[in-house]
């Protein structure tokens, strides 16, 4: 998949760890001023949960703006036309 600029403003959250099932360590959310096509970033957060059994996780939620400056949030990817 090739996307067709840098994104920017990009906000990652990922608060959905219930405070009585499961103890954080680190920042849940993370704030990047923009990432390059192409590019690769990453944080780190330690989840542990207080008891053994199943839990269903949800996904994170990403949101930037495609193109630095236009204002336009977007979730998730847009894929180049022709690209």
């Amino acid at each position: 998949m090739k996307y067709c600029s840098a994104a920017s403003n990009v906000r990652v959250n990922d608060t959905l760890w219930p405070e009585e099932t499961f103890s954080t360590s680190g920042s849940v959310g993370a704030v990047f001023d923009s990432v390059p096509s192409g590019a690769t970033v990453q944080y780190t957060y330690t989840v542990t949960p207080k008891e053994a059994g199943p839990y269903n996780a949800q996904p994170v939620t990403v949101k930037y703006n495609p193109i630095p400056g236009d204002g336009k949030e977007q979730v998730g990817g847009q894929e180049c036309q022709g690209g």
